[in-house]
């Protein structure tokens, strides 16, 4: 993804495919090499172009596999910070303030027991710390908030809610089906379906939902915890408020993570618990957490799994697919974007679908729809 393009869209630069994991160094070589072939800049129609690495969107186990590094469930898993895990019957963090990671640290490898081995990444211009941020829809959507709604319905009797407070908050959910507008991309579902929820529902519930379907079912002092979670997220979730507030929600994070504890037991504070309290940094570095975060890239990895109809050659099958498809930049946009051929009008113009749903959208771009009288005509360029 380019990051200084207002239109931002995942688009493929390598694919792998074996019968089993490979070592981080067969897996990043090509890459790394491509990337020194560009680091120093290249022309393009007549000016000099300059690509720097950003940031690495991963979730904890890819981190850690590029990185080379313990995963999350190691005693010395933290990325951000060099607190030693405590056992617990698991490995947990309780600590809030530990003294963090930085590049030199980890290129000395001051914490031995944070390291498998060498990481071929520590060839790039890269900070082998700040450059990995921890992504918001794996930490936050599907580790906290999904556990502490595993927590509210089928925790420990003394967090438990009771079976008629859980179908009261399922019921107030499915009445807001109705109301739900078309920009989110699921209507909201029961408790009882919580194992199939997606990322996007878990956010929803977070960031939308909360006010109307837990007030008054929750015991005051978890409906307090929750509320501390809650709008820290949403302090680092907005382009103002992050900016301004960001030191604020560090603290309602700290007192968040250590109130779970006292709630929940230490032995809760596992590793995507602890590692909220290392967003703020992150936030301050990159900007809100959604500039950051695995959404897009998900997004476009079930597009292009989608490409895949058969068990045998997947990668000749998705190449020969996407050479259907070109890669343009819109003139005074900015905006890059990857269309069906058949949507181009010679090398500068193409035509967009004027569809409002993204569902709508996914199907005419996977089918390679031929375009219709209605749709738009812009100008451009093809990559």
């Amino acid at each position: 993804m380019i990051d200084n393009c207002s239109f931002k869209e995942p688009f493929v630069i390598g694919l792998f495919y074996g019968t089993a994991k490979p070592c981080n160094h067969e897996f990043l070589l090509d890459f790394i090499n491509d990337v020194h072939s560009i680091e120093e800049g290249f022309a393009y129609e007549g000016k000099q172009m300059t690509v720097k690495i950003s940031a690495f969107i991963c979730d904890a186990p890819a981190r850690a596999f590029i990185k080379n590094v313990k995963g999350h469930a190691g005693c010395s898993g933290c990325e951000k910070c060099i607190q030693h895990g405590v056992w617990l019957d698991k490995i947990t963090f309780p600590e809030t303030n530990a003294s963090l990671r930085t590049h030199a640290s980890f290129i000395a490898k001051d914490d031995e027991d944070h390291h498998l081995g060498e990481t071929p990444l520590t060839d790039l211009s890269i900070g082998m710390v700040s450059a990995f941020p921890l992504d918001y829809m794996h930490l936050v959507c599907l580790g906290v908030m999904r556990r502490l709604l595993k927590i509210w319905t089928k925790g420990p009797l003394r967090t438990r809610l009771g079976p008629r407070v859980v179908k009261e908050i399922s019921n107030r959910l499915e009445a807001l089906r109705p109301s739900v507008p078309l920009e989110f991309a699921r209507k909201p579902r029961p408790l009882r379906e919580v194992d199939r929820w997606k990322a996007s529902e878990f956010r929803q519930f977070l960031l939308y939902s909360r006010p109307l379907v837990l007030l008054g079912k929750l015991p005051d002092e978890q409906y307090k915890n929750f509320l501390l979670f809650s709008v820290s997220l949403h302090i680092l979730l907005h382009p103002i408020l992050s900016t301004s507030y960001c030191d604020y929600a560090q603290e309602l994070l700290v007192l968040f993570v250590n109130h779970y504890g006292q709630l929940y037991g230490r032995d809760m504070i596992t590793y995507n618990v602890h590692g909220l309290v290392h967003l703020p940094n992150d936030v301050k570095k990159f900007g809100v957490l959604d500039s950051i975060s695995c959404f897009p890239f998900e997004n476009y990895l079930g597009h292009l799994k989608r490409m895949v109809r058969k068990p045998s050659s997947p990668l000749q099958q998705v190449i020969r697919r996407m050479t259907s498809y070109a890669v343009v930049v819109f003139t005074g946009e900015e905006g890059v974007a990857m269309i069906p051929e058949v949507w181009c009008v010679g090398d500068n113009r193409c035509y967009w679908p004027p569809f409002k749903t993204v569902q709508r959208f996914e199907r005419a771009l996977l089918s390679c729809e031929p375009p219709k009288e209605n749709w738009a005509l812009y100008d451009m360029q093809i990559l």
